[in-house]
């Protein structure tokens, strides 16, 4: 059979490569959608990342403070569209934490 796989989270505010951990898991979602499965950790809330690093990578890394709040704001709502859970094979509960 084929094998997907699960990430549970906190893909960001773990280093100085939040961007490209996002971007590469969503082409890869993108490329594999069936696949591939993201669930969303405590970092991915503007609560969180807006403290812990991502809205200041955002900003640096966009050389604009408005470009990197734009970008920080889009990836919060689409980080509001992850699952916080998944059932894998009807009997095992995933969430991270």
């Amino acid at each position: 059979g084929t094998y997907g796989y699960l990430f549970l989270g906190d893909y960001v505010d773990r280093g100085p490569h939040s961007l490209e951990v996002v971007c590469l898991l969503l082409a890869l979602k993108l490329r594999y959608p069936n696949d591939i499965h993201l669930l969303r950790g405590n970092h991915e809330s503007s609560e969180t990342n807006g403290t812990h690093g991502l809205l200041r990578e955002c900003c640096l890394r966009m050389e604009e403070h408005h470009a990197g709040l734009r970008v920080w704001k889009r990836l919060n709502a689409l980080f509001d569209w992850l699952p916080l859970a998944a059932l894998v094979e009807k009997r095992v509960l995933c969430l991270h934490g």
